[in-house]
């Protein structure tokens, strides 16, 4: 069962680049949260697993009272999509999650 949504969470947008595995799959990271890698086997799957590694590490910095990195945009709910252009091999997109 999931927990009632917030009244007035904070949204923030995040830089997250993607990288094809060579053994298949997808490997993502965040350079704005230190330390944040996720993946998947699927590129949907890679979304889903980072927007949650996300959420979780944004939800763990409000708690302690750690500051949020400056690159990590927050917004009134933007107007902007989550598309940004990369050269390749690395493909990045902006996301937008709710803490």
């Amino acid at each position: 069962m999931k927990p009632p949504p917030k009244k007035n969470p904070l949204v923030f947008e995040v830089q997250v680049y993607f990288e094809k595995e060579e053994g298949g799959g997808f490997h993502t990271y965040v350079p704005a949260l230190r330390g944040l890698h996720s993946c998947g086997d699927t590129i949907e799957e890679a979304k889903h697993n980072t927007k949650d590694a996300i959420v979780a590490y944004l939800t763990s910095l409000i708690k302690h009272g750690d500051p949020i990195p400056l690159t990590c945009v927050y917004t009134k709910k933007s107007a902007r999509k989550n598309a940004t252009s990369v050269p390749a091999p690395s493909m990045a997109e902006l996301f937008q999650v709710s803490v």
